[in-house]
C-alpha cells in the first residue's frame, strides 16, 4: 500500500476515543483532523484591541467541539458550551486533558493556552470555528 493510500484510509472514518468521565460516566471524544486543529487553535488566538485574549468557558467550548455521541456526530451544536460549563469544573478539567492528550498538545502550548485566557466575553467566540 502507498503512503497516500495510507493517509485517505486513516482520513476514511473519525477517531472516537470512549472514556469513563468522572461524574458523567462513558462518553466519547473525537479525535480533530490536522486542518480542524490547526482552524481552532488559531480562532483561540484572535486579536481584541490589540491584545491576545479568549473565550470565556474556553475549556467548555473546546470541549463541546470534540464531545460526541458514538456515531462520531456532536453532543453540542454552536454556541451550547455553557451546559458544559455547569458541570463539575473537575469534570470539564478532564475532559479538557483528553482533548489535549488526543491532539497533542503538550505543556508548553498548554501553558501558552492559559496564560492567554483573561477577559473575553462569551459573544466574542469567531463562529467560523465549530467544528462538525
Amino acid at each position: 500500500m502507498s503512503i497516500r493510500d495510507l493517509v485517505v484510509a486513516a482520513t476514511a472514518e473519525k477517531q472516537l476515543h470512549k472514556l469513563d468521565a468522572p461524574g458523567l460516566g462513558e462518553v466519547f471524544l473525537r479525535a480533530l483532523s490536522a486542518a480542524e486543529f490547526d482552524r481552532l487553535m488559531a480562532g483561540i488566538k484572535i486579536q481584541h484591541g490589540g491584545e491576545i485574549q479568549r473565550k470565556a468557558n474556553w475549556r467548555a467550548w473546546l470541549v463541546s467541539q470534540v464531545l460526541c455521541e458514538e456515531d462520531g456526530s456532536r453532543a453540542f451544536g454552536d454556541g451550547e458550551e455553557a451546559f458544559l460549563g455547569q458541570l463539575p469544573s473537575g469534570t470539564v478539567q478532564f475532559l479538557y486533558d483528553r482533548f489535549c492528550d488526543m491532539n497533542g498538545l503538550g505543556k508548553d502550548a498548554v501553558e501558552e493556552l492559559e496564560k492567554n485566557s483573561n477577559g473575553m466575553h462569551d459573544a466574542d467566540s469567531p463562529s467560523d470555528l465549530h467544528l462538525s
